[in-house]
């Protein structure tokens, strides 16, 4: 059981002890005086919990993107990309890049880095996380029929990096919806 300072005074008042310890009288020699007992301190009033100041909230930006605008890239049969923030040349550019161009697994991964670093800076934005940490962005990739399908899965294992987590992804062969070809 635990007592407040108070109780553990009045106590040791009413034990006539002159000393404030609960579990060990004073000692016989003790040169002073034990205190006669007195009635108890009242035990002070709880403080008054202050609630904490509530946040508040962030005010909205017009920079803020909008989740249900989808991430467009545009994948060419020889692994250059275009990725942009919604559909279209005016869609704003978030990264391009060349696969097949770049000579080596260590300038692929610097190419994958860039789209990387690129959807972590939008994603990573207020109102762009699921409450699990996926990101709500949503992907899809437009490649040419001739593309290659690695490309396509380095594309998928960027976007599953633990830092974007971004599950929501389509995928359309470029031309093909406009022209409803069904080769």
């Amino acid at each position: 059981m635990r007592m407040s300072l108070a109780a553990v005074l009045a106590a040791a008042l009413l034990a006539g002890c002159c000393c404030p310890c609960p579990e060990a009288p004073c000692p016989p020699d003790s040169s002073t005086e034990p205190v006669p007992p007195s009635a108890p301190a009242p035990e002070p009033a709880p403080a008054p919990e202050t609630p904490p100041e509530p946040t508040p909230p962030e005010p909205p930006t017009e920079a803020s993107p909008d989740p249900a605008t989808p991430i467009v890239i545009v994948l060419s049969a020889e692994g250059a990309f275009v990725a942009r923030h919604g559909q279209g040349e005016g869609a704003p550019l978030l990264a391009e890049g060349d696969l097949g161009a770049a000579a080596g697994a260590e300038a692929q991964q610097a190419v994958l880095d860039g789209l990387r670093n690129a959807l972590r800076d939008l994603s990573s934005q207020p109102g762009m996380r699921e409450a699990d940490g996926s990101s709500k962005l949503k992907v899809l990739v437009e490649g040419d029929r001739d593309a290659k399908w690695q490309y396509v899965q380095w594309l998928m294992q960027a976007m599953a990096h633990p830092d974007l987590k971004i599950y929501k992804m389509q995928f359309r062969v470029r031309g093909e919806a406009e022209s409803g070809s069904d080769r």
